[in-house]
């Protein structure tokens, strides 16, 4: 009520306010029809990564409505760069390029490393956003061709994009000729990080910002037990969570029906290897969303039939389709969180 008072005697343009929440509550309740008051909020205890980002978010985006633009245009802008994301899921690759848009950016798009190798032998990039698990050809092997092909003063700033956040993983990609590293999900603020980087490298002559450090904490952690976490959420894309949800929510429900038909077909006849490839798909696209349960009972998936074990496959699947039934009941709920 004091909030909605302020905004209106505010003549300029309202300051960001951001609301403190309890971690236990979600948002939709705490916000209670306000949600449109507040520019983004953060859980009580708050962690300084989720502070930072916050901020980081909340005060771009003022900035932004100061300057009439969309979010982070001034940095395409002031850093033109030309980008290539490779990723073969059709929600991975949609979150991936509604976060360059933010920032001002119109990514050229392909589905697998082998279309990789033809668009950059026909355009000079200076960043591709490479996933690793692909079909017909994989991100490593995408990147040694594009390496191999690319003259020394013209190669690209190449960046790993993968599910896996193992001990060693950067160490190996890094020496597999690829730049830097980041695990899904990917937060605007770790991509441009990664993107200051390749400015950094690929013109050294332009004064850019210094890298941000992000401390190595994560809002992953969050204790939410709904079945979207809107405070990891709004820590991933930004405070238009609705929108996010709204734009994203068909894609993701049309692929996870299709994955999931391919789990349970795969735990039927014990294939250790579908199991892992669809959970794993599953976990990528489950963690972007912020599901957090879904993508938890995902990796736990992934992790038995890495070690086939298969003694509580089953048990685990049901968990899954459980869990994605509350997701699709939360999704259906979205106009009425922005009630």
């Amino acid at each position: 009520a004091i909030l909605s008072q302020l905004r209106q005697k505010e003549t300029a343009l309202p300051l960001p306010t951001i609301l403190l929440v309890s971690s236990n509550s979600s948002w939709p309740d705490v916000a209670n029809g306000s949600a449109n008051l507040f520019s983004g909020y953060l859980p009580s205890p708050i962690s300084s990564s989720q502070m930072y980002d916050t901020l980081l978010n909340v005060l771009s985006a003022s900035d932004v409505s100061k300057n009439s633009q969309g979010p982070g245009n001034v940095m395409a802008d002031r850093y033109p760069l030309k980008i290539l994301i490779v990723e073969d899921n059709k929600l991975n690759l949609r979150i991936l390029e509604n976060m360059l848009k933010k920032l001002g950016y119109q990514a050229d798009k392909v589905m697998n490393g082998q279309l990789a190798v033809q668009a950059a032998s026909k355009q000079n990039y200076d960043v591709i956003l490479m996933d690793i698990q692909m079909p017909v050809m994989d991100g490593v092997e995408a990147t040694q061709h594009i390496l191999a092909e690319s003259l020394p003063n013209k190669r690209p700033y190449i960046i790993a994009v993968t599910a896996h956040a193992l001990e060693g993983d950067r160490e190996y990609y890094l020496s597999s000729g690829m730049n830097e590293y980041v695990s899904k999900p990917i937060t605007l603020n770790r991509l441009v990080e990664v993107l200051y980087q390749a400015i950094n490298q690929n013109h050294p002559a332009v004064h850019s910002p210094e890298p941000v450090t992000l401390p190595e904490e994560s809002c992953a952690t969050s204790s939410s037990d709904a079945p979207i976490d809107l405070v990891e959420l709004t820590y991933l894309v930004g405070d238009n969570t609705d929108g996010f949800l709204r734009t994203m929510a068909p894609i993701f429900l049309e692929d996870t029906h299709h994955v999931l038909q391919l789990l349970a077909t795969a735990v039927q006849h014990e294939d250790a290897r579908g199991i892992q490839q669809a959970a794993h798909t599953l976990k990528g696209t489950s963690a972007s969303m912020a599901m957090t349960k879904l993508a938890n009972f995902s990796r736990k998936m992934e992790q038995m039939a890495k070690a086939e074990e298969f003694s509580e496959i089953q048990q685990v699947l049901e968990q899954i389709q459980t869990e994605f039934s509350h997701v699709e009941a939360a999704l259906s709920k979205i106009d009425e969180w922005a009630a």
